[in-house]
């Protein structure tokens, strides 16, 4: 986390990257906001009855070869049902960028509003499913601005309130909305089909949740979100006696993790 002044202005913001906690892997964020759709699992064979040893290979949809030594057969009849969690994935698929924008020391506040006119400052969960709980968490990360130097800024000073405690503040809007070639369609603001934002201050010191889904109360085919475009739905909390006189930038990552339980 860096923080800089630029002609007589702070800068704050904020790097994101994301972490599925059942691959543990980063996704890489585009400028436009948008993180490469993964799926958790992969899908179930078509074949009830492949891999079976005892089906002479390639025959397992037509006859099974009768036993020579007696005047039995045997063959094998099977079915099977895929796993929802398998043919439903649920994936996370956007995280926001939180930029702060510019201010001075002498403006004597403790709280900063997001920079206005964002369009797609979105947390998006693509499920397909709608029959799961889930949760995201999210952790502030360390301060990685001015690593030649000491920073100015310390990871305990700062932290992020999603929702605010400032005023005015404004609640991240949760919707549902249509997932498809990197872009989202938000469809309704009030029908959230069991999503729920917990409210969250994040730090660097431990994961807070800062949205859920109830499972059974989904819809299939839509995505959840988290929608943080009005500039007051998060805010920057700093201290205005810690703050630095001097030049500095802060910046730091935010690792979201999507959790899935049956």
């Amino acid at each position: 986390m860096i923080i800089e002044r630029v002609m007589g202005g702070l800068f704050v913001q904020l790097k994101t990257k994301i972490t599925l906690t059942a691959s543990a892997t980063l996704l890489a964020l585009t400028p436009a906001l948008l993180a490469t759709t993964q799926q958790l699992v992969q899908a179930d064979s078509s074949s009830a009855l492949s891999g079976y040893s005892q089906l002479t290979p390639g025959h397992e949809n037509s006859y099974q070869s009768a036993s020579a030594a007696s005047s039995g057969g045997q063959s094998f009849t099977g079915i099977g049902f895929s796993d929802q969690f398998l043919t439903n994935p649920i994936t996370l698929a956007a995280v926001p960028n939180f930029d702060f924008g510019y201010h001075k020391k002498t403006e004597g506040k403790d709280s900063f509003p997001l920079v206005d006119g964002a369009s797609k400052r979105y947390l998006i969960v693509d499920d397909k499913n709608g029959l799961l709980n889930w949760n995201v968490s999210a952790q502030l990360g360390t301060n990685t601005a001015n690593l030649s130097s000491s920073s100015t800024i310390k990871d305990a000073d700062v932290s992020i309130a999603l929702g605010g405690t400032s005023s005015p503040a404004v609640n991240p809007t949760v919707q549902t909305g249509t997932w498809l070639n990197n872009s989202i369609n938000p469809i309704s603001a009030v029908k959230t089909d069991g999503l729920s934002f917990p409210g969250a201050i994040l730090n660097t010191t431990n994961p807070v949740v800062v949205f859920s889904h109830i499972a059974g109360s989904g819809t299939p085919q839509q995505a959840g979100v988290l929608n943080f475009n009005d500039p007051n739905s998060a805010w920057f909390m700093y201290e205005k006696t810690k703050q630095p006189v001097t030049s500095a930038k802060y910046v730091a990552p935010i690792t979201w993790t999507l959790s899935v339980t049956a």
